[in-house]
């Protein structure tokens, strides 16, 4: 079904995003700053929690890539995470192996996107963590409005969830 997406969004959100590449900083920002969001930028583990305190009354959401300078993008998180648990914290990775997964998820991570990333994926797991949804208007666009209930518990994308099922069955048997 095709229809026009009305992006005209009322409410403002900070979104941080910890991430060494400014071309993907920016490619972050110029997908989702049409949806209303505003943005804090950090290129290291160590600049991310700091921006973090610093805005940490407005920061809605965190975008971080695993593989930071300094602090990693797992240590960042842990920081942040242990100052306010509630954030919702979003991982951009192209390492998977099990132990990176395995500690994420002891982290608090609430949701992995694969690197190359792909915006609508992006877009729709942002929505998802901060209970943001679309309605059909009579005219046959969409208009985005915030629903209140959000999604901070742990989630995976589909495709993660079978690779995480057996991932914690290879661990069981290891051990």
């Amino acid at each position: 079904m095709f229809y026009r997406e009305n992006k005209d969004v009322t409410m403002t959100q900070t979104i941080l995003i910890a991430e060494s590449k400014p071309l993907v900083r920016m490619m972050i920002k110029n997908g989702l700053k049409c949806y209303g969001f505003d943005f804090v930028e950090a290129e290291d583990g160590e600049s991310a929690v700091q921006a973090f305190e610093e805005h940490r009354n407005n920061v809605a959401l965190v975008i971080g890539d695993v593989q930071l300078s300094g602090k990693t993008g797992i240590q960042a998180m842990r920081e942040i995470k242990q100052s306010r648990p509630s954030v919702p914290y979003v991982i951009l990775t192209s390492v998977t192996h099990k132990a990176v997964v395995i500690e994420c998820l002891r982290a608090g991570v609430n949701a992995f996107l694969a690197k190359p990333l792909h915006m609508v994926q992006l877009k729709t797991k942002v929505f998802d963590l901060l209970g943001i949804r679309h309605e059909m208007t009579k005219d046959g666009s969409t208009r985005i409005v915030k629903s209140g209930s959000r999604s901070a518990s742990p989630r995976l994308g589909s495709a993660n969830i079978s690779d995480l099922q057996s991932l914690v069955k290879e661990l069981a048997q290891a051990s």
